[in-house]
């Protein structure tokens, strides 16, 4: 797995002076170890340290990029800088690691400047994946990307308005790789959706998924929350492919972020998914 081991916040938006955050890697044998779960009320910031992790994945120009949907200033008022400090471990053997800190400046015409420098030391930025989903994101799109860029992935974190990959459109780009069938690939889908085996079937019409509503309902026939999953799976499973430029495998190493995970499931899905998610991609 690839993990952040510590994260370094300096003057950025709600966290005054320097916050530091140590994640403790977990054991191999541990349940759900891919797993840390941010708890807060409402206003503490769950979502701007979801969004400050992914600006400090990006490089300088993605970063920017995503810094131009955020609403008022990163830097917090009356400071001229602010810095993220990530470090990152991939549990191989030997173990991988590598340092990015990324510093913002507030320039005279009031906007923000990023420099960046990372330490691969042995864990090399284009080794890095990940992803990012944010909690009022628009689950089904058009979008088929033809590169693996964090500023793609992270987008929905920052823009609501964002839209997804097309889940069909992800699901034969995965399948014309030939590294699995249709079958095992639909399920991964069911798997996810916590529903028996055979319960999606991707035909010429589209994706039908079969369930407690009916037999072969259209996708977006379906509830919010079976949408929302499907979407994000798809997502995963096509940006995981792009990343690794055809050499599909469900083993891709990375990060995913994922604000307000409950917002879209029933509460006994909510007791599940981290199960789930952790069985289809054992090195997220």
């Amino acid at each position: 797995m690839l993990y952040i081991s510590s994260l370094k916040i300096v003057d950025l938006l709600c966290f005054p002076g320097e916050t530091v955050i140590e994640l403790r890697v977990p054991s191999s044998d541990q349940r759900n170890a891919g797993w840390n779960l941010i708890l807060g009320n409402n206003g503490t910031g769950k979502t701007s340290l979801l969004r400050i992790i992914a600006l400090g994945l990006c490089n300088a120009t993605e970063s920017s990029g995503l810094l131009m949907k955020m609403p008022g200033n990163l830097i917090r008022s009356g400071c001229k800088t602010a810095t993220i400090e990530i470090n990152l471990l991939a549990n191989t053997e030997p173990a991988k690691t590598c340092q990015i800190k990324t510093t913002f400046r507030q320039t005279k015409d009031g906007c923000e400047a990023i420099d960046q420098t990372t330490n691969p030391q042995n864990l090399s930025r284009s080794e890095l994946f990940a992803c990012g989903y944010g909690a009022a994101m628009r689950t089904i799109g058009n979008e088929a990307f033809k590169k693996s860029r964090l500023i793609d992935s992270m987008y929905s974190l920052f823009n609501y308005e964002a839209r997804l990959q097309n889940p069909e459109t992800a699901l034969y780009r995965v399948i014309q790789t030939e590294k699995i069938t249709q079958p095992e690939l639909l399920k991964l889908v069911d798997q996810a959706l916590n529903l028996p085996q055979g319960s999606t079937s991707l035909t010429v019409t589209g994706l039908k998924v079969s369930g407690p509503w009916g037999k072969s309902v259209p996708l977006k026939a379906l509830g919010e929350e079976y949408l929302t999953t499907i979407a994000v799976i798809c997502d995963l499973l096509s940006r995981s492919l792009l990343h690794t430029k055809s050499e599909f495998s469900t083993e891709v190493k990375g990060i995913v972020l994922i604000d307000k995970l409950e917002n879209h499931l029933h509460p006994s899905w909510q007791l599940t998914i981290a199960k789930q998610l952790a069985e289809i991609f054992p090195g997220i």
